[in-house]
């Protein structure tokens, strides 16, 4: 890609600044972040990855520019020439950099205007975390089904954390970076995983065993999506996580069963855990 390419694949003027340069590519940026949250396909997609190679482009222009204009000479002159080559091979790799700050900042924003919001509800009854593949979960329709459930309820508090199964694009690195933070913060009371990241929050000791429950579940639940795992090396296994991908909680929702749900209880909820089993217990009860 030359030069000339870089402005018509910006959509930028050649005579732009700086400045808008860069407020061009964060637009590019933030663009990329709404289809993603939308569910766009990644043919229907901006090319993040092209756009990037040319913002390169046209900053290396104007970097060579200011290096043109300054009078230098001898060895400083080639120490700036080095620090310019330097420079040109790592601007990609701040590219990403500036993808990724950019999705974490737009993210915590984003939380705090919930967080604001959320405090002048009642206090949940239960706290949900949803963790994985999931986006644009309608969380009233959600609400609604569980409290449809439990009469008595008020308020059940979401989660949504977003963490992609597979990482092809500098946004869904970024929202596998976040999600990690997040988890790490995160005390919810249960948690609605896809199966690909039940594998790996187990072997974080990340849930709670349900042994408590276990004959009440095994009575009332299809043998099948009970999710069993050894605890010790005498080869004892306990009873971790439900698939309730099917579920009618989800009826409406727009969760999608991506790669199978899986139901638990967090390990470090803050809750009493009769609260947890006893929701299970309830939503087992219901039928699928």
């Amino acid at each position: 890609m030359d030069l000339d390419e870089a402005y018509k694949e910006l959509k930028l003027d050649k005579e732009a600044s700086e400045e808008k340069l860069e407020e061009v590519y964060m637009l590019w940026i933030k663009r990329q972040k709404s289809e993603i949250d939308r569910n766009i396909s990644k043919n229907d997609q901006a090319d993040i990855e092209v756009i990037t190679k040319a913002y390169t482009i046209i900053k290396n222009h104007f970097l060579q520019n200011r290096m043109a204009s300054v009078p230098v000479k001898g060895k400083f002159k080639k120490s700036l020439e080095h620090i310019l080559y330097y420079y040109k091979q790592h601007i990609l790799a701040f590219g990403v950099i500036t993808v990724l700050v950019v999705y974490v900042t737009s993210t915590i924003i984003e939380s705090r205007q919930e967080q604001a919001y959320l405090a002048s509800l009642p206090n949940p009854d239960l706290s949900i975390a949803f963790y994985g593949e999931f986006r644009n979960i309608d969380t009233a329709a959600l609400e609604k089904n569980i409290l449809s459930i439990f009469p008595d309820w008020e308020r059940v508090e979401f989660t949504i954390i977003t963490s992609p199964i597979e990482m092809n694009t500098h946004f869904e690195i970024g929202e596998q970076q976040t999600s990690i933070i997040s988890l790490m913060q995160d005390t919810s009371d249960i948690y609605i995983v896809d199966k690909y990241h039940y594998e790996i929050l187990l072997n974080e000791g990340g849930f709670h065993s349900m042994d408590y429950i276990e004959p009440f579940i095994v009575e009332n639940w299809q043998e099948e999506r009970l999710l069993y795992e050894e605890v010790n090396s005498n080869g004892q296994k306990e009873l971790f996580g439900i698939n309730i991908t099917s579920h009618s909680i989800f009826n409406r929702t727009g969760v999608v069963p991506y790669n199978e749900n899986i139901i638990t209880i967090h390990s470090r909820s803050e809750n009493e855990i009769f609260v947890m089993e006893d929701f299970i217990r309830q939503l087992i009860s219901v039928s699928p």
